[in-house]
C-alpha cells in the first residue's frame, strides 16, 4: 500500500471541487463573480502565490476581473471565444 501525503490530498480535494464546480452552470456563475468580486489585497496575495511579478500585479487583477488590459489590448495575446451551438449562442 503507498502512503498518500497532504499534499496529494490536497490536491485531489481541490481538483474534485474544480469538477463539481464546472459541472454546475449556477455554481460556475457564483465561483467567478466571487473571484470577481475579491478585493485588491485577495486577487494580490493570490498573484503573489503565482508568481506574479510586483509590477504586474494591477495587469494581473484586471485579467482576474475580466476587465480589459494592457496584455490583451496590445496583442500580446490573441484569442477568439468561440461558443458551441449547444450552449444557445
Amino acid at each position: 500500500m503507498s502512503e498518500v501525503s497532504i499534499n496529494d490530498l490536497g490536491r485531489n480535494a481541490a481538483a474534485a471541487n474544480i469538477f463539481s464546480v464546472m459541472a454546475s452552470p449556477e455554481k460556475s456563475k457564483d465561483t467567478i463573480e466571487n473571484i470577481r468580486s475579491m478585493t485588491d489585497q485577495q486577487i494580490d496575495v493570490v498573484g503573489k502565490l503565482f508568481n506574479v511579478p510586483l509590477k504586474q500585479l494591477s495587469m494581473f487583477r484586471s485579467i482576474v476581473r475580466g476587465e480589459k488590459n494592457q496584455f490583451f489590448e496590445e496583442g500580446t495575446f490573441k484569442y477568439e471565444v468561440q461558443r458551441s451551438s449547444n450552449q444557445g449562442g
